[in-house]
């Protein structure tokens, strides 16, 4: 039965990923959580779901629709970088336990809603979007 749920949050993260490019932090994290596994193990399938599955395919239609140029190439550089920092600052805080579970639930909550009420006020009635 598990088997079949993990699969089905797998697509449902992958269908927003591949919509609207957010899937392991507001869709799989969550999901995972309230399927039984601890914040810290659904953050380590987010992080390897994110190594090349998650985003290859994507990536390959928004290169050929021309999406991705050389200047989104040179913000992804930079990204990647502050990411590489970030990522392993996190992970280094969680695992050897200076944030607690309490303060990283926390966390994810109050970043969850902050992105929804920003989201909600900016595009809820927006009339025409251009592509």
């Amino acid at each position: 039965m598990l088997t079949i749920i993990y699969i089905c949050i797998g697509i449902l993260s992958g269908i927003s990923m591949g919509v609207i490019g957010i899937g392991a932090g507001l869709i799989t994290i969550p999901l995972l959580i309230y399927s039984g596994l601890t914040i810290q193990q659904a953050v380590s399938v987010g992080l390897i779901i994110q190594i090349i599955p998650q985003t290859l395919p994507a990536t390959i239609i928004y290169y050929k629709k021309g999406v991705i140029n050389k200047y989104i190439l040179w913000v992804t550089f930079f990204i990647i970088i502050g990411n590489i920092i970030g990522t392993s600052l996190g992970a280094y805080l969680v695992n050897y336990n200076y944030l607690s579970k309490k303060i990283i639930y926390r966390f994810l909550i109050i970043i969850v809603f902050i992105s929804n009420i920003y989201l909600y006020l900016k595009y809820w009635n927006v009339k025409d979007l251009k592509t």
